[in-house]
């Protein structure tokens, strides 16, 4: 009796245990992401400028078809698609008016305020060693997006800042539509404390033209790099306890930037910058934790020469992600 009692628990056990590492290793289906931008989430300085503020919602989701786009790629051996609304805010570092009062025109811009709302429809492929993104992103920039109202009644009623009422002055309306690329290669896909990844991505648009390699490093517990939440691809992880350290380094080749040059087919525009840098170095350091359903990021932008020459800008970024 004793014989059977134990094989019994021990049958118990083994499905037990099975279950469990079933449960550790099963991918999501879906994800829903929240992501906050803001120069004052950088605790050493106090910054409202350039790159001010940027949120959106994403939802990423795993499913069999979607536009004909799970035929691309073969050779794939996983893919989701994703999709994002998200609104940015720009302002220049000067914000000082000067009003002619037969002209009402404004001086001391280093760079025109601009707003942009846009939505993202995304698809990630996955390989042996990398994966591949490709994406189209469609929006509006100027007042539309509401862009200078948001940042207005975000410091009015959160943080007691001041209002700039240069908004007036932002980009006028306009419809932006880009496609947006990124490819990541991972140099050492079996190393367990550290890795070594290659990137490149690329924007072609009336919004964006650019293209921007980086490489960057790994510390700590982490999973696959395809299943990396630092680049939004927690969907495919799974429920085992991960915490990294991220660090980027990478450069950018500019050819057009329209939220400070403004419309690329018509550049009337009086406070559009005729000439912008056309490359820019910048720096991201991140920590990052995953545990069963949630992922939770904090990254660091430090760019340099970006739109304007011989500046640099600091900025934040928080994420959470919720996988279901």
């Amino acid at each position: 009796m004793n014989l059977i009692r134990y094989l019994h628990i021990g049958f118990v056990s083994l499905v037990y245990l099975t279950q469990l590492k079933a449960q550790q290793t099963r991918h999501y289906d879906k994800e829903v992401s929240l992501t906050t931008d803001n120069d004052a989430l950088v605790a050493w300085q106090i910054s409202d400028r350039y790159y001010t503020f940027g949120v959106g919602i994403q939802y990423d989701f795993r499913t069999e078809r979607l536009l004909r786009l799970e035929k691309l790629f073969p050779s794939k051996s996983d893919y989701f698609f994703g999709t994002e609304l998200r609104l940015e805010g720009y302002t220049p570092s000067n914000k000082s008016i000067v009003i002619e009062s037969d002209q009402q025109s404004v001086s001391n811009f280093d760079r025109p305020f601009a707003g942009i709302l846009y939505g993202t429809l995304d698809a990630t492929y996955v390989f042996k060693k990398s994966f591949f993104e490709v994406g189209l992103l469609v929006g509006v920039m100027g007042p539309l997006s509401q862009a200078g109202e948001l940042q207005g009644w975000f410091h009015n009623n959160i943080t007691g800042g001041s209002t700039f009422d240069g908004w007036r002055f932002q980009i006028p309306n306009q419809f932006i539509f880009n496609i947006n690329t990124k490819i990541v290669y991972d140099f050492t896909p079996k190393s367990k404390l550290f890795d070594v990844f290659g990137m490149v991505e690329t924007r072609l648009g009336n919004l964006y033209i650019d293209i921007s390699p980086a490489i960057g490093l790994r510390i700590g517990k982490f999973g696959e790099l395809y299943k990396s939440a630092a680049f939004g691809n927690s969907i495919l992880s799974d429920k085992k306890f991960k915490y990294y350290l991220q660090s980027t380094i990478g450069g950018t080749i500019t050819g057009f930037d329209a939220t400070a040059q403004g419309n690329l087919f018509d550049r009337d525009f009086e406070f559009a910058l005729d000439n912008i840098s056309n490359n820019h170095i910048t720096l991201t350091n991140g920590i990052f934790l995953s545990y069963h359903n949630i992922s939770i990021g904090f990254d660091h932008f430090f760019t340099f020469g970006k739109v304007i020459p011989d500046t640099q800008h600091f900025y934040a970024r928080s994420i959470v992600r919720f996988r279901f």
